[in-house]
């Protein structure tokens, strides 16, 4: 589509969903395939079943989750609470050192970790840790049964 037009929904049954330099908030889905969302200027919210997802370069995360595939995220901004889930699959966040959230970050199979930001930490253990980043906010729920969830910064 032309450049500055807003895209308020893309969803596909079967296959890849992607976003790049789209103007405003977009929901993107697929039942079976990755997502991603790239340079959007506003808040995205990316789901599947089986597949990744990828989120870079976009005004801020209302939500992304799968079942089946991991997810990587760039946090510059929340406007609310922010679940960030999968099943099967690492999850690996990477918060802009500025943000103001509490982090609640849980594997049952796996590892938790927080690299380059430092948090004001309630719960610290290899498979938890729950922290505050700047004084803290809304919080960020990221959690996999089967995989690692690592936190760094931006």
């Amino acid at each position: 589509i032309p450049s500055g037009i807003p895209v308020d929904t893309v969803e596909t049954a079967n296959g890849e969903v992607s976003a790049t330099g789209v103007a405003g908030d977009v929901s993107l889905a697929s039942a079976n395939g990755p997502v991603q969302a790239e340079d959007v200027d506003g808040y995205v919210g990316l789901q599947t079943t089986n597949g990744g997802v990828d989120v870079t370069g976009v005004a801020g995360v209302d939500r992304a989750a799968t079942t089946n595939g991991e997810i990587d995220v760039e946090l510059q901004a929340i406007r609310g609470d922010v679940p960030i889930e999968t099943t099967n699959g690492d999850v690996t966040l990477r918060a802009a050192t500025a943000l103001e959230a509490t982090f609640d970050l849980e594997t049952s199979v796996g590892d938790v970790s927080v690299q380059g930001l430092s948090l004001d930490r309630s719960t610290d253990s290899s498979n938890r840790i729950v922290g505050d980043l700047n004084g803290g906010g809304d919080r960020v729920t990221a959690e996999t049964t089967t995989g690692d969830v690592t936190l760094r910064s931006l």
